[in-house]
């Protein structure tokens, strides 16, 4: 019995290493569930079109629902030597019920099959996704709650700028989430298409009902044209972006809390289930999952790199050289999978050391700021009160001092009209609390922004 779908037009076997070389059945394994479901919809619609006998089709349904039950249960395993899980599964269709089981091709191509398949393999891994990124930023939520009252320094140009408070930082990252749903939910949608019934590249003569198939299989819509049906991944690019974008996003915070967590920082906390140890130094305690999670991003990027490069190479309809496309997407839905718990895990785990954060605010560089807006209340011109600030801040340096340290002829000197007022608002936790401009680090505008993001996950959840 020929294990190949095509031959008729060839003399002779296959060279061996082009059937070692192009085969896909390794990874698309993958796929049998989907294969099935598949090719039990489409039985079951050119038995209702007529287009095959009814009681040929209820054998065809039957044996690939035998065929599921032995391959779920462990009896029939996914080997041999077979071109791909389609070869493979019309192979096991002709044992149970001989030829009759290529009528299962008429009105369909590999092409068409093995895409909608696909679809079918990444719309519930996004299903998954979905809830579990969901969790990730109910994680970043319950941080922000946690640690509510704590300030932290924020940071540009990697050096310290002004305080803000930590369920401000965190509201950071949750805004990055509802932008990385939204683009979950549009990958969704571009995936939650069929595309079978558009055969090789034209479609076909037969009178079929693609939009039956549609229902019978989950799908929203069908395709609208079979060239494009048959050749389109931009679905799997767009999975591929909101993938880079969500660890791109991943991979920053990790970055700060590797920095915070470090010896020379160490205000955030890293509990020892969350960290490894060195095979050489006894006394290390390595943030490797931030680390990792941070690489993923790399990987995933590469993904994204790969399949644009590929398709930007491409003449118009099906090529084999979108066999590529699948082995890296399902690893890099495992990866999501993983990274995604793996990050919810760390937030749910890792804490502020107050008595660390209490030497930082000691740091009142940070209110330089702060004192450039009072004197402007106070009818300078920016221009000159970021000057006069900038040689408070000079002045402080070189003589070994804190702005909180400085003296009233000091002040005197350096800012004639300073007041009793004005240095009242020059206090670390002041300045990240007053700053209650709409999206601000105010307590106010925290409160809101916070209010906001859990109604907007709780809507999520309807």
């Amino acid at each position: 019995m020929s294990k190949k779908l095509w031959g008729g037009r060839f003399e002779g076997k296959p060279n061996e290493i082009l059937e070692a070389f192009s085969q896909s059945l390794s990874f698309d394994q993958q796929l049998w569930k989907e294969d099935l479901q598949v090719l039990k919809a489409h039985v079951s619609m050119l038995s209702k079109t007529g287009i095959i006998q009814k009681p040929i089709g209820e054998k065809l349904i039957g044996a690939l629902a035998q065929i599921e039950k032995e391959i779920e249960s462990g009896k029939l395993s996914i080997s041999g030597d077979h071109e791909d899980i389609h070869s493979f599964i019309e192979a096991e269709v002709q044992k149970r019920v001989g030829e009759s089981a290529s009528l299962m091709r008429i009105a369909r191509s590999r092409n068409d099959t093995v895409i909608t398949d696909v679809r079918l393999h990444l719309k519930k891994a996004l299903q998954e996704l979905e809830k579990l990124h969901h969790a990730y930023l109910e994680a970043w939520v319950n941080l922000a709650e946690r640690e509510k009252e704590k300030i932290v320094p924020g940071y540009t140009h990697f050096r310290r700028a002004q305080p803000m408070l930590f369920p401000f930082y965190c509201l950071a990252h949750i805004s990055e989430g509802m932008r990385e749903r939204e683009a979950l939910d549009m990958t969704f949608k571009w995936t939650d298409v069929s595309t079978l019934g558009a055969g090789a590249l034209a479609g076909t003569t037969w009178q079929i009902e693609p939009e039956t198939v549609a229902r019978e299989l989950g799908f929203s819509s069908t395709f609208f044209n079979a060239l494009d049906a048959t050749s389109d991944r931009d679905f799997i690019l767009a999975f591929y972006f909101v993938s880079t974008l969500i660890l791109t996003h991943i991979s920053r915070w990790c970055e700060d809390f590797i920095l915070w967590s470090s010896e020379g920082v160490g205000y955030l906390h890293l509990p020892d289930a969350l960290c490894t140890g060195s095979s050489l130094m006894p006394q290390k305690k390595n943030p490797d999952p931030l680390e990792l999670l941070r690489g993923k991003s790399a990987r995933m990027l590469g993904n994204l790199s790969s399949l644009f490069v590929l398709m930007k190479g491409l003449p118009s309809g099906y090529n084999r050289d979108l066999q590529e496309d699948k082995e890296a997407l399902f690893g890099a839905i495992d990866t999501m999978k993983i990274s995604l718990a793996m990050a919810a895990e760390i937030l749910k785990g890792v804490s502020l050391k107050g008595d660390a954060l209490a030497k930082i605010s000691k740091d009142d560089f940070l209110l330089a700021t702060d004192l450039a807006d009072e004197l402007v209340k106070q009818g300078r011109s920016f221009a000159e009160a970021h000057e006069m600030s900038g040689k408070v801040v000079r002045y402080c340096e070189e003589n070994g001092k804190s702005i909180g340290e400085l003296s009233v002829p000091d002040w005197k000197k350096l800012v004639p009209e300073i007041n009793e007022e004005m240095l009242s608002h020059l206090v670390f936790e002041k300045s990240a609390k007053r700053r209650e401009s709409p999206g601000g680090t105010g307590e106010k505008a925290v409160a809101k922004q916070l209010a906001q993001a859990k109604s907007w996950l709780k809507s999520k959840t309807a």
